[in-house]
């Protein structure tokens, strides 16, 4: 063999790896094997997994979370404003302790099941073998689910606070659900965030892919003549879609005072901007608003930085750093 040849040997590993079955396995049981086998599980590590009675330890039957109720997200997943009807819906919520407890068992069951698929010769294996590996990848997946479930209104909060747009709502909380997850897949609980926070933002992310996707597919399909379709500058589609979610919660952080602004700032806020006119009038000047309050232009100006600021802040803790799963549960109508 060349020397050129051996160095291209090792791509060949991606190519599928040859099974043969031993006697036994039932035909569901191959096809569900079949895939672990062909490449690694992924887990996220932790040094707790290697010490002297582990598994004991994290798969206690004491530390067992029950799967909660989630009848309540089949009726309000499709409904684009809050239902009344659903105030008193009541969803549990994970406390931090759980979260980590359940993270830790989700990604031990992988660990293990990674060690029985490296165990395995997949030309010369025995049916208990293939069946412990199967065993512990199921137990993942019941894991993954019941985190999943945990965290369905945080999708669902994410959805309805972005501006109807080209995307359907029900298409949008798909895709939600698939970018939560992913983030169960890869969310490392051992750095101390909490999960709401990290997931999140690559649900807002899935939603900004999907927009960018769609108006793709519109452009190259249209039905008829749309105006609204004919557009192909994907990058100011994208930056509307994301800057119309920024106004509403500039709008929501106002009115709401959550910025804790003083009457003072509020009144020249609501002045310079025009937040009270429904039809987007025109704001006053420096000079008018100094006026309307008493004090100088420069003084105005000075007073508004410094709302704008607190403003600024509310809005990165918010919505680009995403909000507590208790927030978003409220956001969707729920309550806890």
């Amino acid at each position: 063999m060349t020397a050129a040849a051996q160095k291209t040997t090792p791509e060949l590993a991606s190519d599928p790896i040859e099974i043969r079955w031993p006697k036994g396995l039932m035909k569901h049981e191959q096809r569900e094997l079949e895939p672990l086998l062909q490449g690694p599980i992924d887990f996220i590590d932790d040094e707790r997994f290697y010490e002297p009675q582990a598994m004991k330890k994290i798969l206690d039957p004491k530390l067992d979370i029950p799967r909660p109720s989630v009848g309540w997200y089949t009726r309000l997943a499709h409904e684009r404003a809050n239902d009344p009807r659903l105030k008193n819906a009541k969803l549990p919520l994970l406390t931090a302790a759980e979260e980590r407890t359940i993270f830790l068992q989700f990604n031990y069951v992988r660990y293990r099941a990674e060690q029985v698929r490296k165990s395995i010769n997949p030309k010369r294996f025995g049916v208990t073998k293939g069946r412990e590996l199967i065993k512990w990848h199921r137990q993942a997946m019941e894991l993954r689910e019941k985190i999943a479930e945990y965290n369905l209104a945080l999708v669902l909060a994410m959805a309805k606070r972005l501006p109807s747009g080209s995307v359907d709502f029900p298409e949008m909380i798909s895709e939600g659900y698939m970018a939560l997850l992913r983030g169960i897949d890869k969310f490392n609980v051992s750095k101390g965030f909490k999960f709401s926070t990290y997931a999140c933002r690559a649900i807002l992310k899935a939603f900004s892919r999907l927009g960018m996707k769609t108006s793709r597919y519109r452009s190259l399909f249209p039905v008829g003549f749309e105006p609204d379709l004919e557009r192909s500058n994907y990058a100011a589609e994208k930056a509307q879609f994301e800057e119309q979610g920024c106004v509403e919660q500039v709008s929501s952080i106002f009115h709401d005072n959550r910025s804790d602004l003083t009457a003072l700032e509020r009144d020249i806020i609501e002045k310079r901007f025009a937040f009270d006119q429904p039809d987007g009038g025109k704001g006053m000047t420096l000079q008018e608003v100094g006026k309307h309050v008493g004090l100088t232009k420069e003084r105005v100006r000075q007073i508004q930085i410094h709302a704008l600021k607190k403003m600024r802040s509310t809005l990165e803790n918010s919505y680009l750093n995403g909000p507590s799963l208790s927030e978003a549960l409220e956001e969707a109508g729920v309550s806890v």
